[in-house]
């Protein structure tokens, strides 16, 4: 997958007002200043919020407006309507991308709503400064300015505010790949905006909603969700359907719909040159070139990243810059210009280091491994590839694994919670009706007693042994796991893939070498990384598999041949199974099945899809298998039938689908081999 361009841009920072009732709005406000001719605060007032709506309309206007506004705020002595107008053109300067302008006027009006302690300027100004801050890519500053906004919002309780906040933390927390907590801020921000019927806000929030799902790679769920808000945002500003449109074209092309994508992200384009925001321009920029990049079109996808970074350098978007310069990189490689190619990867690095963009870190990293092994330098392409690695494990880092655990676990803890509670209540009830039926009857109080001691150590022993169950078959689970894993990943295999490394680099096959350890360390990964859930998409397994073989047949000298079939009526990315069901079978073949075959060794594997049931037969044609001799044998092809079939016994009760194993030699049907029949349970990702 190509994760160029991969960024969406939020709509955390931006959103609009409704344009009809921005239009609305101002023509109300023309007519109040016709007719209210006296100078007083009101009319300073009515003077910066047409300032304010014009400010994405028109800058001359929203020039003329605020320096009307400060002529007679300075007469009235009125702070409060000054630091209005200084504060509005920080934000212009800022949609102007003039973001060290926009912190010097922000800063004036914070120091002037500070002076007549005015709550809500002083929240607008460190809100509005912590925006500065993430245009710069300073994301440190940029929370602690958000969260001094939230705590004055929260003080003060202007929830809309504080929703505003949610959304612009969550944009930070996206951008350090931490998903669970940017969805956390997001849906906080919607919830609010639904409870007050907020309709801007609510598309604010979905849209940034949309934008996890985007990042996590549920592209279909991104897609329903931006169609969906492009209509909501009919007759919103220019500006915000330009965005929506960029967000929108960058999902079609990860769908690689390419066309579709090219098209939508010109809509933006075009979009962004009629409002003359160069600013935000820069990315559908960058993504069409990363569009022909994927087609091939390096001379088209050159332009369109020259373009950008052109206007990046600018208007000092250093985000887009780090995105075109690694466009560029990999346009070099492709055409062989090494050296051009690490000098734009290079830079791409540095900003991407200094914004903290993990993505990107990490893409560059894996583009830079390439161009040192192109040139030579062997050293520098192992470091790069360590750090690449490093890197690719931390966006799915143990942190946010052992959060969702936590907060599973928070949820579990506070439900047995409530229900310890309720039973605490039913407990004091029950002992209150005995005591008032002790007045009435001591005999019929002590055999209530005794029945309910009865009850409750009947209860007491069922509880246990229900947990005393519980806890058997998840250690059985556990176990036939760990066995699983022992059969997938065997000593043998892994001693027999280093002694193939050691003969490489002991003979001074560095690529060979370089490739062989790449293979090696991605399918020891994949396996560790399936081998913790209890189902993996179709696709992946598959993904392993042909890994393993390929990786085995670099080792065996003549090689098998080995062929993977798959029905075209199963779609491999919406189906789930249990992971490392497969594999263990492949490798019996391998190391079972041609002790003296010297060629035309075979392995065929079919998937294929009847009745409702998934099987998969792994077949060769190798020396067959005594199946009565194979029941007392205790090595590894017996071992993995063992296991497997205790396996498949507890899979299908939780799939709630088939599954079973056949071993057959192929002399039943005169041919030559066996034939391995795996029945997988399996579930169907909705669509």
């Amino acid at each position: 997958m190509n994760h160029l361009s991969k960024y969406l841009i939020l709509l955390s920072l931006f959103l609009g007002f409704h344009t009809y009732s921005q239009k609305k709005k101002i023509d109300s406000l023309k007519n109040e200043l016709i007719l209210h001719q006296q100078k007083d605060t009101n009319k300073v007032n009515v003077l910066n919020e047409l300032a304010y709506l014009y400010r994405n309309k028109d800058f001359n206007k929203t020039i003329n407006y605020l320096e009307r506004s400060k002529s007679l705020a300075d007469s009235l002595k009125y702070i409060k309507g000054k630091a209005k107008g200084i504060y509005i053109k920080g934000i212009v300067q800022r949609s102007q991308s003039k973001i060290d302008k926009g912190f010097q006027y922000i800063n004036e009006a914070l120091l002037l709503y500070k002076k007549i302690n005015n709550k809500l300027g002083i929240a607008k100004c460190y809100n509005s400064l912590g925006i500065l801050y993430y245009y710069k890519g300073n994301k440190k500053e940029a929370i602690q300015f958000y969260n001094k906004a939230l705590t004055i919002y929260e003080e003060i309780n202007n929830k809309i505010r504080v929703a505003f906040c949610f959304n612009n933390l969550g944009a930070i927390y996206s951008d350090k790949g931490n998903y669970l907590m940017a969805l956390d801020y997001y849906n906080q921000s919607f919830n609010i905006a639904e409870k007050n019927n907020h309709t801007d806000l609510m598309n604010r929030s979905l849209g940034n909603i949309g934008s996890i799902y985007f990042y996590q790679e549920n592209y279909d769920k991104a897609e329903s969700i931006y169609e969906k808000l492009l209509k909501n945002l009919k007759n919103s500003d220019k500006k915000t359907i330009a965005r929506t449109y960029s967000n929108l074209g960058l999902i079609y092309k990860e769908k690689k719909s390419l066309k579709k994508a090219f098209e939508t992200l010109n809509k933006a384009v075009i979009i962004y040159k009629e409002i003359n925001n160069e600013f935000d321009l820069t990315s559908p920029l960058n993504n069409i070139g990363d569009v022909f990049l994927e087609q091939g079109k390096y001379n088209f996808a050159y332009q369109y990243f020259k373009k950008a970074t052109k206007i990046g350098l600018k208007v000092k978007n250093q985000r887009a810059l780090c995105v075109s310069y690694l466009g560029l990189a990999k346009i070099y490689v492709n055409q062989k210009q090494y050296n051009n190619a690490l000098n734009n990867a290079l830079q791409s690095k540095t900003l991407s280091n200094k914004l903290d963009l993990l993505n990107y870190q990490r893409d560059v990293q894996q583009l830079l491994s390439k161009i040192y092994s192109k040139i030579g330098n062997y050293k520098q392409a192992y470091i790069s590839h360590q750090e690449f690695k490093k890197l690719n494990d931390s966006i799915f880092n143990k942190k946010n694994i052992e959060k969702i655990a936590q907060l599973e676990s928070e949820y579990k803890y506070k439900q047995e919670l409530d229900s310890a509670k309720i039973k605490e209540l039913q407990l004091a009830e029950t002992v209150k009706i005995a005591s008032k039926n002790l007045e009435k009857s001591q005999q019929n109080l002590l055999i209530g007693i005794i029945i309910f001691l009865i009850l409750l150590l009947i209860l007491g022993f069922y509880v246990f042994i229900l947990k005393y169950k519980n806890i058997k078959t998840k250690a059985q689970n556990i176990i036939t796991e760990q066995k699983l894993l022992r059969s997938q990943m065997t000593p043998h295999f892994i001693f027999n893939s280093l002694s193939v490394l050691q003969g490489m680099i002991l003979n001074n096959e560095q690529k060979n070498a370089i490739s062989y350890l790449s293979k090696f360390s991605k399918l020891l990964r994949t396996v560790l990384e399936n081998s913790r859930y209890k189902k993996v998409l179709l696709i992946d397994e598959l993904k392993a598999i042909e890994s393993f073989m390929a990786l085995q047949n670099l080792a065996i000298n003549p090689p098998y041949n080995y062929n993977l079939t798959i029905d075209p009526e199963i779609d491999k990315s919406k189906l789930k199974i249990p992971p490392m069901l497969i594999q263990p079978f492949i490798e019996n073949a391998i190391e079972h099945a041609f002790p003296n075959k010297k060629k035309d060794k075979e392995i065929n594997i079919k998937i294929s899809f009847e009745e409702q049931k998934l099987f998969c037969r792994i077949e060769d044609n190798g020396i067959g298998i005594n199946l009565d001799t194979q029941k007392h044998n205790k090595d590894k092809s017996s071992l993995a039938t063992t296991i497997t079939s205790e396996r498949l016994k507890m899979l299908s009760k939780e799939f709630k689908t088939s599954g079973s194993i056949e071993v057959k030699n192929k002399n039943i049907f005169g041919q030559q081999g066996t034939i391995v029949t795996l029945i997988i349970p399996y579930k169907k990702e909705a669509a």
